[in-house]
């Protein structure tokens, strides 16, 4: 049996839906985001057969959001001897990555080592949507925009953000460099609620 195939761990945290408020919206992402897990690579995507889902949430409820997310554009749907199994378009997978930057924006787990990450973009006059997608993209990862075109951030670039630009083909355009000093920080200090004082290390 392929390791894909088997139930993994956060599967079965799944199947365990002691969370409050857990909604079929809420569980049939989370699945889906096993499946980026599964197969990172876009250009690959898989069917993968649907099941863990908590005893709690009625199958129709889980089918209902199924539906919902196929009419999107999000899955494709197979079924073979009644079972139903699904994969993520290239569309799904934008919409997910999207999501887990916004998640990653909100996380109170970030160390700041003192250093900042810089992202700055150059895209030809003609790339209009291109240039609003990452400044969308960057936007939603909580960076500061510094001056045209450039962008600042004091953690770690999140591997969502990475994989979102890859897949929505606009890594190309973007550079993050790392720097150990940027004169003039505090206003940007105070925007991320920083210590002007920490110390590195």
């Amino acid at each position: 049996m392929s390791r894909y195939t088997r139930k993994t761990k956060k599967e079965s945290k799944l199947h365990k839906a002691g969370k409050i408020g857990l909604t079929a919206g809420k569980w049939l992402l989370e699945f889906l985001n096993v499946i980026i897990e599964a197969f990172p690579d876009p250009l690959q995507p898989r069917y993968v057969y649907m099941r863990g889902w908590p005893d709690e949430l009625p199958r129709h409820r889980i089918y209902g959001e199924v539906k919902r997310m196929k009419n999107r554009g999000w899955i494709e749907v197979a079924e073979k001897q009644g079972k139903k199994f699904i994969q993520l378009t290239e569309k799904g997978r934008l919409e997910l990555l999207y999501r887990k930057l916004q998640a990653f924006k909100n996380s109170k787990e970030k160390k700041w080592d003192g250093g900042w990450w810089m992202a700055l973009y150059d895209i030809p006059e003609h790339g209009r949507n291109e240039r609003h997608a990452i400044r969308d993209a960057l936007h939603l990862a909580g960076f500061y925009l510094l001056q045209k075109s450039v962008y600042v951030h004091p953690y770690k670039i999140p591997d969502e953000l990475a994989a979102y630009l890859k897949d929505a083909k606009l890594l190309e355009f973007i550079r993050f460099v790392h720097v150990d000093h940027m004169d003039g920080a505090r206003e940007i200090e105070k925007h991320f609620g920083l210590s002007h004082a920490i110390k590195r290390g």
